[in-house]
């Protein structure tokens, strides 16, 4: 089991590389803060109680109109509430079809979007029809599911795209999934 229990998770967008005149004379600036995800404080956290078990958390944030996402990736830092760092991480550059892209209204969740595993699936209604349908309109793989957290596996499937379809009395979702 693990030692840690109360943790504080910080996150934010940043830019690889901006160009613009400083008043120093610089003009090449490398991984430029952009935006908080949390805004000015951490997210309190309580670590998994068993080394190896993971928690996601999910947070969506307003893309700016200047930015350029191909430069932008996603950074995370969970400390102690002493401020030691357990761990950090960045993602991905983001674009707009790959990177970071969660799926998320008041009626479904879907994460973590590319993914080279398992899809976890937070549901508002059920019970549910869940289909996987290649990119060529085969459907490889169908389920009723009577939990509204439930989790995919894409393991086995190939590489590429596949289409989610989720429904049951009042849902009709469709979405894309990404499977690398």
């Amino acid at each position: 089991t693990s030692s840690l229990t109360s943790l504080l998770l910080y996150g934010g967008v940043a830019e690889d590389t901006l160009t613009f005149n400083a008043n120093n004379g610089e003009t090449v600036h490398y991984d430029v803060f952009h935006k908080s995800i949390w805004g000015t404080t951490s997210l309190s956290i309580t670590a998994p109680a068993n080394i190896g078990d993971s928690a996601v958390y999910l947070k969506k944030i307003a893309k700016n109109s200047t930015w350029n996402l191909p430069r932008f990736y996603a950074f995370a830092i969970l400390q102690q509430t002493n401020k030691n760092v357990v761990q950090a991480a960045t993602s991905a550059h983001i674009s707009s079809t790959t990177g970071i892209n969660v799926v998320s209204n008041t009626d479904c969740l879907v994460y973590p979007n590319p993914t080279n595993g398992n899809v976890h699936l937070q549901i508002s209604e059920i019970p549910a029809h869940i289909s996987i349908i290649s990119a060529t309109g085969i459907t490889v793989y169908e389920t009723d599911k009577n939990e509204s957290n439930t989790t995919l596996s894409l393991v086995d499937f190939p590489s590429g795209l596949y289409f989610l379809q989720i429904r049951s009395n009042s849902l009709n979702i469709n979405t894309k999934i990404y499977k690398y």
